[in-house]
């Protein structure tokens, strides 16, 4: 068994630390960061560590001075730490045999050690480097020690309980349950136990409390060194970290699993435990207490039949004495024996669900004593068979049957747990449904089977240089995997994508720890290997896809998507991550990418220059497996797109871009961020165009600038310029022979020829000058044209001429491009889709065409309502306006938020154009706003009159707002994951 258990990394530096404080002499020093205090284990782990230090020829590997045991905490050293932890409990297991001997006789003793040295829950915690077996064993020694006292009325074995009491608790605080269980057996023994009078009762009850109780203090105290020279501080570490934290919190976190679906809040329930009993015990520790149930039954109609069914030996001897059994409703030691037994299980039950801290291995509180119980079951059936067959003997010469049985028992408890080795976590009761049931109801996995995963994945070539996410600890895959090892929580942002291998382990997907979306892309892969464990699938491994560009850490747009990776393929791919090509040739980019809600088929990649300008795009196209994902489900999407760089390309360094534009619509509603490093394009020379008829151009010019340069043409969308953003005058030149280095003068002049601005430079962003061209080649030039803020507002021409810096000016007449309209902002008539259209006018200037609400939620800004409003201009004019916001519930009609806004981007928008759209998006803080109801009205206000526009109803009356009724059955909620 080599992997590493919850909880073994943090124990192990603790023991350290604690042996380390021994060696020194420092008795503070032990008041380690443990909240267990786990001493008889680190005492333990002490002395083996002084032996194997004095004893250096017999550990030829040990090379490390004490002070430096925490440098070397392999997997090799973890099972010698181990092998002490078990050596501890066997010891346990030996002393626990001989008190049941001394209670019960010999075949119960032998039946016992089988059950509880062969049990595959407690050994799966006995072979592991933590401390519930350890506690647990000593809360079962000191139980068997009480009810040897009560049995033999001996002092000594009240003084062994309560030592073993006190180890107990040293152990771990969770040996604190026993006590009550230990003051009902007082009050019970107050009541019906020995004594002529109730004072002489009460001065029994005093003095068996005090000595108990005295000398689990005084083990308690001694067996730990802080105790010594700081109680105080220990007994309050204590406190704070272990019980207050076992009464108050949970070890699975916000989440547990448990009946099939998680559980916020990480408390199970009262049913946890019972259903963990169910699955953890054995088909034979059934059948045991199936044997108590039917002797209590039976004996509760016919207390001579005790007699029969359990032989109990020394019932006559020096040492018996019953008088507990026949003060308690009569009935004799062997009932009152395992009364009180199943009365510790219950009262320890009651106990485990009141702490809300549940966890499986808890339950081994009870598993000792419950052992114990049923191998005095057993009894009760080697008993039915001895007087089947009529066989008769003493126990000092067990008969042949009751030897069978005794072999029989042996070789069932193999059969079970052997089956499990070396993994008894994956143990899981054949009678409640095995592995396979367990792991619908009951959390699964302390990281076992991890181990296997990590071992194949280093059978790998090239392991050390690979990467691995580790689906469950981390420490768990970094202490065996030979490469770098990172956490899961890289599931949760996107870096995943730069890791080889992917794991997945079972606790984290019951849990739904990982992110669904992540888990899914990998179901629809084969795993390279899969851990089965008892039939259960505990590990899934993965190959990670070849994603050469990480997008980067959490790379979202809002209630949009994630952008996770891409691969550029058809191209070569320089080491700075640039993508270089030549017109003509194609360029396939993959991308992967997470689904938020806007839906699979509306992710875009465009490359554009440095001025913004877009030369091509491209829909990127998910592979069919992904197209029965709706718009709104959180999916990993992977798809591709084809872009062909275009004849006449200007050669130079454009830029890839990659968003999500508007359903049905070319608009884009945002854009990723892409790294620095993998976001360009390098266009070189190639194949050139020369026929100008493929160009397909909106305005022909066919004019010579020059005799070696004339212009074919020119492309405006829109022949509006302003001062706010960018016109693209896109210009259709083709040398008709070599030319030397021209320059290009664009100038917008007046209709007297007076220039009010121009632009100059080379083709290309000066990238591609005419000196280059080949003959007949035809370059596309694109101008960003964009005027000075104060360029008065008016119709202008565009005058374009050739300069040659070098020669005297020698051009032809230039052109001149008539109608250019100069406004103070862009202008845009396009109508857009929107969720919901209205057609409202307000006063005789604006219309309200329709809104957009969306709900973004979880970002790290708070709840934002993010509307969008799309208005269009009935006339020209010029004017300001403010948007009134305000929020009502809707069944008071009582105000909760309002909000004052330009109605415009960053300020108002001032000039405005018949016919033109505006659509305006805004930020509406609403963190705080509890669940319910609500209205938002809207009220537009002339900013520069101060004069509401009134809103035109249906009916031609007017009301000074619209209202947008039930927004909650509106929005579209976006999820923003950090």
């Amino acid at each position: 068994m080599f992997f590493y258990a919850r909880d073994e990394l943090a124990i192990w530096p603790w023991s350290d630390q604690f042996s380390v404080a021994v060696w020194a002499g420092d008795p503070a020093g032990t008041l380690t960061e443990s909240n267990y205090p786990g001493i008889p284990m680190f005492w333990a782990q002490t002395l083996f560590l002084t032996f194997k230090y004095s004893f250096p020829s017999l550990f030829p590997q040990t090379n490390l001075p004490p002070e430096l045991l925490s440098q070397d905490r392999n997997i090799e050293l973890l099972a010698e730490r181990r092998l002490t932890a078990g050596l501890l409990v066997s010891l346990q297991v030996i002393y626990a045999v001989w008190l049941i001997r001394r209670l019960w006789g010999w075949p119960s003793a032998l039946l016992g050690a089988i059950l509880l040295g062969l049990d595959p829950f407690s050994l799966s915690e006995a072979r592991v480097l933590r401390l519930e077996m350890t506690s647990d064993l000593f809360v079962c020694l000191s139980i068997l020690a009480y009810l040897l006292y009560l049995r033999c009325r001996h002092s000594k074995a009240l003084l062994l309980s309560g030592i073993m009491a006190g180890l107990g608790l040293s152990a771990k605080v969770s040996a604190g349950l026993m006590v009550p269980y230990i003051w009902l057996l007082l009050a019970l023994d107050f009541l019906f136990g020995p004594g002529q009078s109730w004072l002489q009762k009460f001065r029994q009850l005093i003095r068996a409390g005090l000595i108990w109780g005295g000398a689990a203090l005084i083990t308690f105290w001694v067996i730990w060194p802080a105790m010594w020279v700081k109680p105080v501080e220990a007994l309050q570490h204590l406190l704070l970290t272990g019980i207050s934290k076992a009464a108050e919190l949970t070890v699975w976190g916000d989440k547990v699993f448990f009946w099939g679906q998680v559980i916020d809040g990480g408390d199970p329930g009262p049913f946890f435990y019972p259903v963990v009993l169910a699955f953890r015990t054995t088909p034979l520790m059934w059948v045991g207490l199936a044997g108590v149930l039917i002797f209590l039954v039976i004996t509760l109609w016919r207390k001579s039949a005790v007699a029969s069914m359990l032989r109990w030996p020394g019932d006559s001897g020096a040492e018996a004495n019953s008088s507990l059994a026949e003060r308690l409703w009569g009935w004799p030691w062997p009932v009152i024996s395992i009364a009180l037994l199943l009365l510790y299980i219950g009262v320890a039950l009651v106990e485990l669900n009141l702490v809300i801290s549940k966890v499986d291995r808890f339950l081994l509180l009870i598993f000792p004593v419950l052992d114990v119980v049923s191998a005095l079951g057993l009894i009760v059936l080697l008993n039915w068979l001895t007087s089947r067959f009529k066989v008769h003997s003493s126990w000092a010469a067990p008969s042949a049957v009751t030897t069978g049985f005794i072999f029989l028992v042996l070789i069932l408890q193999l059969v079970i747990t052997l089956p499990a080795h070396p993994y008894f976590f994956t143990y899981w009761n054949p009678w409640a449904g095995g592995g396979q049931a367990a792991m619908e109801l009951l959390p699964i996995g302390a990281g076992e089977g991890i181990d296997l995963a990590m071992n194949f994945l280093n059978e790998q070539p090239g392991a050390a240089a690979k990467t691995v996410v580790c689906g469950g600890s981390r420490p768990w895959c970094s202490r065996i995997f030979k490469g770098k090892t990172v956490r899961s929580a890289d599931y949760v942002d996107g870096r995943w994508v730069q890791a080889d291998y992917a794991t997945f382990y079972i606790s984290q997907l019951q849990r739904q720890l990982d992110p669904p979306e992540v888990v899914n892309f990998f179901k629809q892969q084969t795993p390279l290997y899969r851990v089965n464990l008892q039939g259960v699938n505990y590990v899934w491994v993965y190959a990670v896809p070849d994603i050469a560009h990480f997008a980067g850490r959490s790379n979202d747009l809002a209630g949009l998507g994630r952008l996770l990776g891409y691969n550029f393929s058809g191209s070569a791919s320089s080491p700075g991550g640039e993508v270089t090509a030549k017109p003509g040739e194609s360029i396939e980019i993959k991308v992967w990418w997470t689904n938020f809600g806007a839906g699979i088929d509306n992710l875009v990649v465009r490359w554009v220059d440095k001025t913004g300008y877009e030369w091509g795009r491209a829909g990127i196209i998910p592979r069919p497996e992904y197209a029965a994902i709706a718009p709104n489900e959180r999916a990993i999407v992977t798809g591709t797109a084809a872009l062909t760089i275009p004849f006449g390309t200007p050669p130079g360094l454009y830029f890839w871009r990659i968003g999500v534009r508007a359903p049905e619509e070319g608009r884009l509603l945002g854009e990723f961020n892409l790294p620095d490093n993998a976001d360009t394009l390098v266009i070189t020379p190639g194949q050139i165009l020369t026929e100008s008829t493929k160009l397909g151009l909106t305005h022909t010019l066919n004019h010579h600038l020059a005799s070696e340069v004339r212009l074919l043409g020119y492309d405006p969308p829109i022949q509006v310029l302003n001062a706010v953003a960018p016109t693209w005058l896109t210009l259709y030149w083709q040398a008709s022979t070599s030319s030397p280095n021209y320059q290009v003068v664009l100038r917008l002049i007046d209709n007297s020829g007076q220039e009010l601005t121009h632009w100059q430079g080379q083709p290309g962003y000066g990238q591609y000058p005419t000196e280059t061209w080949r003959t007949g080649e035809i370059v596309k030039d694109v101008w960003a044209l964009q005027v000075p803020a104060d360029t008065p507002v008016g119709n202008y021409n565009l005058e374009i001429s050739l300069f040659n810096p070098d020669l005297p000016y020698t051009s032809s007449s230039p052109v001149l491009i008539p109608q250019f309209e100069v406004l103070p902002q862009p202008v845009n008539y396009t109508m857009p889709k929107m969720q919901a259209e209205l057609q409202r006018n307000f006063g005789n200037r604006l219309t309200l065409l329709g809104y957009d609400l969306y709900f973004n939620a979880g970002g790290a800004e708070g709840d934002i309502l993010a509307p969008v409003f799309y208005w269009r201009s009935l006339a020209d004019f010029e004017a300001a306006f403010d948007l009134l916001l305000t929020l009502r519930a809707a069944d008071t009609d009582q105000m909760i938020k309002e909000w004052r806004l330009p109605l415009g981007t960053a300020e108002a928008k001032t000039f405005w154009k018949a016919g033109e759209v505006v659509n305006t998006d805004y930020q509406l803080d609403l963190s705080g706003l509890i669940n319910g109801r609500y209205h938002l009205d809207l009220a537009l206000q002339d900013s520069t009159r101060n004069q509401v526009e009134p809103v035109k109803q249906d009916d031609g009356s007017e009301k000074p707002v619209f209202r947008i009724e039930n927004i909650q059955e509106k929005i579209v909620v976006r999820i923003e994951r950090p």
